[in-house]
């Protein structure tokens, strides 16, 4: 009985042990998916700006280019 019992003290800890390493390592983990996510977001915002910017551009480009376009054919 004694030899189970001085088992189970030298187990119980260990694997309390055990568990508060693994619960760290998940909340290490849930931190930075968390920092990740927040990046995530702010490159798609990033992305959202620059797609607007590249579309505004373009249209302008192509309005230019219908002016120009105008002139050339005034002039002829």
């Amino acid at each position: 009985m004694s030899t189970e019992l001085s088992v189970i003290v030298a187990v119980v800890p260990l694997l309390v042990m055990a568990l508060v390493w693994l619960f760290s390592k998940f909340e290490n983990i849930k931190e930075k998916n968390h920092k990740l996510e927040l990046q995530i977001k702010d490159l798609e915002k990033r992305i959202e700006v620059q797609e607007n910017v590249t579309s505004e551009i373009k249209a302008y480009t192509n309005m230019f280019i219908k002016l120009l376009q105008n002139q050339l054919e005034k002039k002829q």
